[in-house]
């Protein structure tokens, strides 16, 4: 599916690996990676471009293994059974880390019950609506939204996810009504809202649908424009200046797996995320790529987990 320049990639992750020798045979068998969401997925698009360019350089099969619903709790409760060997890995956004163990019965501790592997990237994402609705910009639909409460319905991949609480956020600090709909996935949730069954939805994936038209981005949901929609505002610039709620994506594995072949693997997924095969596949489904330590991956876990406690119960949700 994806290009792969086999001499970039050999000169990369062979190197790394003799650098510590007593890893120098590992991984010995398949790495299974988990994505809790379905095929088409940012999770989904980025997992299969590292995993194709991880197995051409361990001689190994990296097997992506889909795993969708409960808003990602799915996946998560998957790999927390799985041994931590290094062998079962998770990748996952910080929503499923942070909020569906405390909005489902999915329940685990991030910070006690994962240990971090990689860092992929801050994710860009975008509110966008359903073309057929009669405003154009953020401030008409906030407008449409409050002349009509509790007529207007937006999508999210589930329960407790990313887009179920910024919906949430959204409502309470701008005074809107709306009616929540989860799904099973973010692809799901944007076919409800090209369908017409609801009228909104948030996430990176939203991105390919707007430029082409067939939804209209009108806010992004973060710092920072995306280039490829230059014209779309952030919500800080629409007012919302204290938005709290970052998004990212990052790899992890069952508390307990050994750290030497946690730091092997952080290095590893890096070395994939450079090569031309894998760094324009991850901008285009809309992650900007940023590399941090294993330490580092912890410390964002623990203060996002924190972070997202206060704002669920800023909502009434948690």
């Amino acid at each position: 599916m994806f290009p792969l320049r086999r001499r970039s990639m050999f000169a990369a992750l062979p190197t790394l690996a003799l650098a510590r020798p007593a890893l120098a045979t590992w991984p010995e068998q398949a790495i299974r990676l988990i994505t809790p969401f379905p095929p088409g997925a940012t999770s989904d698009s980025a997992a299969r471009g590292i995993a194709q360019v991880l197995s051409q350089g361990y001689q190994r099969s990296v097997v992506v293994d889909n795993r969708p619903g409960a808003g990602g709790g799915i996946g998560a409760q998957q790999a927390l059974s799985a041994r931590p060997d290094g062998y079962t890995l998770l990748l996952v956004n910080n929503a499923v880390l942070s909020m569906v163990p405390r909005l489902s019965e999915v329940k685990f501790d991030p910070t006690r019950d994962f240990a971090p592997v990689a860092f992929l990237g801050d994710s860009y994402n975008l509110l966008a609506i359903s073309p057929h609705l009669a405003v154009q910009d953020f401030a008409g639909f906030v407008r449409l939204v409050r002349e009509h409460p509790g007529e207007f319905v937006y999508a999210s991949p589930g329960v407790g996810s990313y887009g179920h609480v910024a919906g949430a956020m959204l409502q309470r600090r701008l005074g809107l009504e709306m009616l929540h709909a989860p799904f099973n996935g973010i692809v799901p949730a944007i076919n409800a809202v090209l369908a017409g069954h609801a009228h909104a939805v948030m996430g990176p994936n939203t991105l390919p649908f707007a430029q082409s038209g067939n939804l209209r981005g009108i806010a992004v949901i973060g710092s920072h424009r995306w280039p490829d929609l230059a014209g779309v505002p952030t919500l800080p610039e629409l007012g919302l200046a204290d938005w709290s709620l970052d998004f990212w994506y990052a790899v992890v594995a069952p508390a307990g797996t050994p750290l030497e072949r946690r730091q092997k693997l952080q290095v590893d997924f890096a070395a994939a995320m450079r090569t031309p095969a894998v760094g324009p596949l991850l901008e285009r489904v809309g992650l900007r790529l940023a590399e941090r330590s294993l330490d580092e991956i912890g410390d964002t876990i623990a203060r996002d987990w924190s972070t997202m406690g206060e704002a669920l119960k800023a909502v009434d949700l948690g």
